[in-house]
């Protein structure tokens, strides 16, 4: 409710419309300027995103073309991600600040990249207590 309080004070007039058809593909908010020109959002609770995702708004640029101006689908995760022609995915913090857009590769590369750090972390942990078992085995035998 709250883009349809800001939609009137904008500087340009834009309508803001649901897209939902037939086959259930669905667009959670789409607006469109006087001019015709379109713009495609869709909410995920996601912290990574699919294919799947963008179905709606791959629908509406297909359909649309040189109208359809950009589809982004807000969700939580990190990075902001190009996907494909004029569709995008936008963490919900990238609507405050600034963020770097990084391709699908790049980002798979820095999730994997965390994950490697986060399996370092464990084998790390699990040595250190690994070896204090043994030198408390070791102390016991020694007594």
């Amino acid at each position: 409710m709250e883009l349809v309080k800001q939609a009137t004070w904008s500087d340009t007039p834009v309508e803001l419309f649901f897209y939902r058809d037939t086959e259930k593909r669905e667009v959670d908010l789409v607006i469109e300027s006087v001019s015709g020109d379109v713009v495609g959002i869709e909410t995920k609770a996601a912290a990574s995103g699919a294919v799947s995702d963008t179905r709606g708004l791959r629908l509406l640029r297909d359909r649309l073309g040189a109208r359809f101006k950009a589809g982004i689908v807000v969700y939580s995760g990190e990075h902001t991600i190009a996907f494909g022609d004029r569709i995008w995915f936008v963490p919900l913090s990238g609507l405050w600040h600034a963020s770097t857009i990084t391709s699908r590769r790049e980002a798979e590369f820095a999730r994997l990249e965390a994950q490697q750090k986060r399996i370092q972390g464990q084998i790390e942990h699990f040595g250190a207590r690994d070896r204090v078992d043994r030198d408390q085995v070791h102390a016991r035998a020694i007594r």
